[in-house]
């Protein structure tokens, strides 16, 4: 009797064993699959940020490209307008001066 009790204990110790096997196996194959994923959305994130830098970087560089020669035309022509008008004043009055000292 004690060694049918024994036996009998033995095989469900190792199904319980077989058991726990089993699940332990579907778990570390669910954390693997897990980690596979987490990893590869990880990698298009990555990607994703490497373009958008490159991008604003592009974006950025075509912008100053572009507006700065525009920035400096403008500039170059503000001043020769203020300098046009300083001249026309200057000589205005020049004028009234001369005006002022033939009169």
């Amino acid at each position: 009797m004690k060694l049918y009790l024994r036996k009998k204990l033995d095989e469900e110790i190792k199904l319980i064993r077989e058991d726990f096997k089993k699940e332990l196996n579907k778990l570390n194959a669910k954390y693997e699959n897990q980690t596979n994923i987490f990893r590869d959305r990880w990698h298009l994130i990555a990607q994703q940020i490497k373009t958008q830098n490159e991008m604003i970087n592009n974006i950025s560089a075509t912008t100053l490209s572009c507006i700065m020669p525009m920035g400096i035309d403008l500039l170059r022509t503000t001043s020769e307008a203020f300098q046009s008008l300083r001249n026309k004043e200057q000589n205005e009055e020049t004028k009234n001066k001369l005006n002022d000292s033939a009169e």
